[in-house]
C-alpha cells in the first residue's frame, strides 16, 4: 500500500481525543479508541483483571498504568522497510495484561533462541504436591525447593545454567492449585530417576518430574515462553476469588528465573528495531478505516495480523460468562 495517503502527523494537544470523567477505565485526556484497539481481543477478561487489581492493591500507579495501557498510540513506518508498520503507545507492562505479556514473550523467545544456538540443553518440568497448601504457600514451597535443588550435588554436577518459567493451574474440581516450573537446562545428561530422588528428598512429598531430550529450538522455546504470555488459566481469570488469590501470591515475584551461567542474561531486553517515522495517530487511522478508506482498511488489517490481541470481536459475539 502507499503510505502517503496517511499523511505524516506532528503530535500536539489539539489532536488528542479527550474522554470525559465518569467513563469507567479511562482518565481525562486518554484516547478511548486507542485503548480499545489494543485491548479489543480480551475486553471482558481485562475488566475482570482491572476489578481484581483495584480490590487487591487499591487505587494507585499500577492500576492507573493498567487502565491507560495503549493510550496515545501512533502508527509508525520503518525507514528501512517502507512496507513494515507498527503501533507505538504507552504500555503498562503488567504481568496480567495480555497484550503486554504477549509482547514480552515474543522478545524473550527471540533472545532465548539466539542464546541457545548449538548448546547442549534439555527441557524439564518440576511439580509439587499442594493438597493442603494455599496458593501462596505452594508458590513459596516451589521456589524454595528450586533454590535448594540448585545447590544440590546432582544439579551442580549436571547443570551449568538455564531458565525457568512459573506456570499456575487449577485442578479440575477448582479446589487445588498446581504451580510448577518449566525449565530449559543447559549441561550434561541429567538422569530422571536421580532428579526424582533428589526432588523428593528436598520437598518431602513430591516426586513428579519430567526431563525430555533436546528438541528443535523453536518448539522448546515456544513451550516455555507461552506461560509468560498467559501465566494464569482462563478459568482463574474468570473466577474473582481465584484471580485475587493469584495476584497476592505472585506479587513481587519473578515468573522468569535465570540461573547458573544464564544468570544476568537480560532475556526481556528488546533488540534494536531500526529507525521509524510517525505516519499518523492511531485514532486518525481508526476514523479513516471506519469511513471505509481502502488504504486505512489495509493497514488496519496488517496491524491486526501482527497481534491477535488487536483483532476486534465480531459485533454479535456474546461476552463470556
Amino acid at each position: 500500500m502507499q503510505a502517503r495517503s496517511l499523511l505524516p502527523f506532528k503530535p500536539n494537544e489539539s489532536n488528542r481525543q479527550v474522554v470525559g470523567p465518569g467513563v469507567a477505565g479511562f482518565s481525562a485526556g486518554v484516547p478511548a479508541s486507542d485503548i480499545d484497539f489494543r485491548h479489543s481481543g480480551w475486553q471482558h477478561d481485562r475488566s475482570r483483571v482491572e476489578d481484581s487489581l483495584d480490590a487487591v492493591f487499591g487505587p494507585g500507579s499500577r492500576l492507573e498504568r493498567f487502565r491507560e495501557c495503549g493510550s496515545y498510540a501512533w502508527i509508525l513506518q520503518s525507514l528501512t522497510d517502507p512496507h513494515l508498520f507498527r503501533v507505538a503507545s504507552s504500555h503498562c507492562r503488567d504481568r496480567f495484561c495480555l497484550p503486554c505479556a504477549r509482547a514480552r514473550a515474543q522478545i524473550v523467545q527471540s533472545n532465548m533462541r539466539a542464546h541457545l544456538g548449538d548448546r547442549d540443553w534439555r527441557f524439564a518440568t518440576l511439580t509439587i504436591l499442594t493438597r493442603r497448601l494455599t496458593l501462596k504457600e505452594a508458590v513459596d514451597k516451589l521456589y524454595a525447593s528450586f533454590r535448594q535443588l540448585r545447590r544440590s550435588a546432582l544439579w551442580r554436577r549436571c547443570v551449568t545454567g538455564g531458565v525457568a518459567v512459573c506456570d499456575i493451574k487449577r485442578s479440575q474440581d477448582g479446589v487445588h492449585w498446581h504451580p510448577h516450573l518449566h525449565c530449559i537446562i543447559e549441561g550434561r545428561y541429567l538422569p530422571q530417576p536421580a532428579l526424582k530422588a533428589v526432588w523428593h528428598a528436598i520437598t518431602g512429598d513430591s516426586y513428579i518430574v519430567d526431563i525430555r531430550p533436546k528438541r528443535k529450538v523453536h518448539h522448546a522455546v515456544s513451550c516455555v515462553t507461552r506461560y509468560i504470555t498467559k501465566p494464569l488459566d482462563t478459568e482463574v481469570i474468570r473466577d474473582p476469588e481465584s484471580l485475587k488469590a493469584a495476584m497476592l501470591a505472585l506479587h513481587g515475584r519473578r515468573l522468569t528465573l535465570t540461573f547458573g551461567s544464564w544468570r544476568g542474561l537480560r532475556l526481556s531486553d528488546p533488540p534494536p528495531n531500526g529507525e521509524w517515522r510517525v505516519v499518523c495517530p492511531l485514532s486518525k487511522l481508526l476514523k479513516r478505516a471506519a469511513s471505509g478508506e481502502p488504504d486505512a482498511l489495509r493497514l488496519m488489517s496488517h496491524l491486526q495480523e501482527l497481534d491477535p490481541c488487536l483483532r476486534p470481536r465480531p459485533p454479535n459475539c456474546r461476552p463470556p460468562p
